[in-house]
């Protein structure tokens, strides 16, 4: 059934009148939300910059403190490689059970579901550590990096805070 055309723009008329007067209305409130919105997110950056450049500024003044953390990600690595050293142990394991197996039946099903179990576990755990080590890493190079270029970063994160700072008291104003 097709509608006539007339009676769709009487309805569409009748309609857009209360829908523009109601977006009129609440212009100025969703304004003030992303406004808000904008000013978190400035103090969120805001801080997190300070907060990273006070660190690489304490790592310039000291930088045994800076060696700590290298140690830290060197233990992780030690971490890493024992713990694929164990899983590559643990498969050696199963790979001789499964050449060899044991040939009493009742057991045999329980260490199956066993072994399929915690290889599971196993690989999860260590692609998570991987991952989250790789992640700091990733973290530890940006930091040697900008010791490195320090007046560089230094410049560029003072310019940063600056105006970060200019777009809050901006932002308060209005």
């Amino acid at each position: 059934m097709e509608a006539n055309w007339t009676t769709t723009l009487i309805i569409g008329s009748i309609l857009s009148i209360p829908i523009s007067i109601l977006a009129n209305l609440m212009t100025p409130t969703f304004q003030k939300w992303f406004d808000k919105r904008a000013r978190t997110a400035y103090s969120k950056s805001l801080t997190q910059l300070k907060k990273e450049f006070d660190e690489i500024k304490m790592f310039r003044e000291q930088p045994n403190s800076f060696q700590f953390v290298i140690n830290e990600y060197l233990i992780k690595g030690v971490l890493v490689l024992c713990s694929l050293a164990l899983g590559t142990a643990y498969f050696a394991a199963l790979y001789v059970y499964k050449t060899f197996p044991i040939n009493v039946p009742s057991l045999q099903s329980v260490i199956e579901i066993s072994l399929a179990t915690i290889s599971m576990i196993l690989w999860l755990f260590l692609i998570i550590f991987i991952l989250s080590m790789v992640n700091g890493l990733i973290d530890l190079l940006r930091k040697f990096s900008r010791l490195k270029q320090f007046e560089k970063y230094e410049n560029a994160t003072t310019t940063r805070i600056q105006e970060l700072e200019t777009s809050i008291i901006e932002q308060a104003k209005k």
